[in-house]
């Protein structure tokens, strides 16, 4: 008997005409249930499409969406059971969650602080505790800006679980709707052309290759690709989960197949809306709209990523894809020579991904396929067209008519952010009537929307006003423009004898009060297995984020302290060091067992795997394991 789902993905209409599409009825009559029904995904969706006034946002009802495209829906949606899947998905995502998973240290470290016992299942006494902890440290309270560093992570204390229905909108205006909807507004510019298109050859140039790169192929992608994650439409599933005898990974590596030879035509892929939750202090944390796409698009993209990220990694800016070692020392080169003739510019757009007009898209990926074979960018061109226009399932049915900003869940997401960023930098320069030899001085250091730039004679005003002709807002309140400090992908970096090393560099200083939120919270709940040997696993993971901040030391023994059970390993014998081998399990590390009980998202899986092996190397555990001797 054939496999149902070969059947779906052999059988499909070639460009050259010689076989035609053949769609077949399931048989759980899922086509019916679509179509003959009107059957939609959300339960609230629209009865009729509608135009959004003053956006380029048309939502149209999923009945009809996949009506008008039945031989596609295998690609959509692959069976009823995969229906069933996104329906409940779609419907947490509408209702939201009010449920706040607590760490257990906020009970215990509100025991050790004295918190009467009403109070100890709270986070208010622990933020007011941390409040005079920072400031008996001189070393923050010193420093240039450490200390405001902290009272402002501080008042972001708060749930990273609850989740607000999609249709909320807050005092302030914000909401999961209110910022899907961003994607689809119209951008206000007044573009230089001219000088754009000088900025993208400037930034092409920079960055040529002598000879093209070459993509790695279909079959590497799949095997680097983590599969303990949901892989998107059409099934909904996990990549390691069988379905039909076969891994779901393999279906989405098929259909990759079948996009790259050109036996499958593209199609626009469908994106299904997923929310991130950031803390901010209250109740009512803010909300990010994300988009999950179906992963044999991410498959096609990581044939580039890994060519890209090698190539990139060697050039002036990108020092963030080489180490962290390696963005530190450029850092501290920019402050070395920070002056009021060259200041440190933090750059801060706001809604990065959703305020990135077409043009800054268009010479991103033009730069990117500058860098490959000929025969090669076709299927840049069509990866792009994926990520800018591609649909997105919500809660009201189905939106359309994207034609700029960045998909936020693509595999080419940080590169392209990088890589647009790095022509403002450019746009910047001509803007401002910079010489060649100006041009020359210019450092950066990028990463996605994070940057620090350094231009000659250009204050913070003027990159606001020329990204503001990009369409890009800039903060003011909240953008640097300084000689003594700077911040970069949530670090601090100040250029005084406390915080550099014995070799002149500036350390890399994460926030305490930020990784003592992430101590507090869980952003899902965790798995039942989820024991006490994991809550102290977790933590220590975490503490490795502040080694380099003035309070470290004390922070690590305050948190033993707390941690009646395990002591964060110090009272396991041999150690925390062999506490967290004990925590390794069929074969997987002790990290990665805790990512996947967490239900961590893929970034957070690959930063944990292979953690275990720089056991040794971690500061906190050789601090941790000298306290349990």
């Amino acid at each position: 008997m054939k496999n149902k789902a070969n059947s779906h993905f052999r059988r499909l209409h070639k460009r050259s005409g010689l076989s035609r599409v053949i769609y077949r009825e399931t048989k759980n009559n899922f086509v019916d249930a679509i179509f003959k029904s009107g059957l939609k995904i959300g339960s609230d969706e629209l009865e009729v499409p509608l135009k959004v006034k003053g956006t380029n946002l048309i939502i149209v009802p999923s009945n009809i969406y996949f009506g008008s495209n039945p031989t596609l829906l295998p690609y959509y949606i692959y069976d009823k059971e995969s229906l069933e899947r996104l329906r409940r998905h779609v419907s947490r995502v509408a209702r939201g969650s009010s449920v706040d998973f607590k760490s257990p240290f906020v009970f215990l470290i509100n025991k050790v602080i004295g918190t009467k016992d009403e109070d100890c299942n709270t986070r208010r006494p622990i933020i007011e505790f941390f409040r005079e902890y920072v400031q008996d440290s001189p070393t923050i309270v010193d420093s240039h800006s450490l200390l405001k560093r902290e009272f402002l992570e501080l008042e972001k204390i708060g749930t990273t679980s609850i989740s607000l229905p999609w249709r909320y909108i807050t005092d302030d205006g914000r909401g999961k709707r209110v910022n899907a909807i961003q994607y689809y507004s119209h951008k206000k510019t007044s573009i230089d052309f001219e000088s754009l298109r000088k900025a993208i050859e400037n930034v092409k140039r920079k960055v040529a290759v002598e000879r093209p790169l070459s993509r790695i192929s279909l079959k590497d992608a799949l095997d680097r690709s983590v599969k303990t994650t949901n892989w998107g439409p059409p099934f909904w599933l996990r990549g390691n989960e069988i379905l039909d005898g076969k891994r779901v990974a393999d279906y989405h590596y098929s259909i990759a197949v079948l996009l790259e030879s050109r036996k499958l035509p593209f199609f626009k892929a469908l994106a299904v809306l997923v929310e991130r939750v950031q803390p901010n202090g209250t109740d009512e944390p803010k909300q990010r709209a994300a988009m999950a796409f179906p992963h044999y698009i991410t498959l096609l993209e990581s044939t580039f990523q890994v060519p890209l990220l090698n190539h990139l990694r060697k050039f002036e800016g990108f020092e963030e894809y080489v180490s962290r070692p390696a963005a530190n020392e450029k850092i501290t080169k920019m402050l070395l020579r920070a002056t009021e003739f060259l200041l440190i510019l933090g750059f801060d757009g706001e809604s990065f991904d959703t305020n990135i007009i077409r043009e800054l898209l268009d010479g991103a990926y033009d730069i990117v396929a500058s860098l490959f074979p000929v025969e090669d960018r076709w299927l840049i061109e069509e990866l792009k067209l994926q990520n800018i226009e591609a649909d997105w399932l919500t809660p009201d049915g189905i939106f359309t008519g994207r034609v700029d900003g960045m998909s936020s869940g693509c595999a080419l997401t940080n590169i392209i952010d990088t890589l647009v960023q790095y022509i403002m930098i450019e746009y910047c320069s001509i803007r401002h009537g910079h010489t060649e030899l100006e041009n020359n001085q210019i450092l950066k250091i990028m990463n996605g929307d994070d940057g620090n730039w350094q231009l000659p004679n250009v204050r913070k005003s003027d990159m606001v006003t020329y990204c503001a002709e990009l369409g890009m807002p800039i903060n003011f309140s909240k953008a640097l423009e300084e000689t003594l400090f700077t911040e970069f992908c949530q670090r601090y970096y100040e250029l005084t004898s406390e915080f550099i090393d014995r070799n002149g560099i500036c350390k890399d200083v994460r926030s305490l009060c930020r990784t003592l939120n992430s101590i507090l919270s869980f952003e899902r709940k965790p798995d039942p297995e989820f024991k006490s040997g994991f809550y102290s696993l977790r933590v220590i993971g975490q503490l490795e984020e502040c080694a380099n901040n003035p309070l470290f030391n004390e922070f690590v023994s305050f948190l033993v302290n707390c941690d009646k059970d395990n002591g964060l390993g110090t009272k396991y014998f041999g150690g925390t060091s062999n506490f967290i081998r004990s925590l390794s399990r069929g074969g997987f590390g002790a990290y990665e067992n805790l990512a996947v009980m967490e239900r961590a998202n893929s970034y957070d899986l690959e930063k944990a795997r292979g953690l275990d092996d720089k056991i040794i190397s971690l500061r906190v555990v050789n601090l941790l394991d000298k306290t349990g001797r």
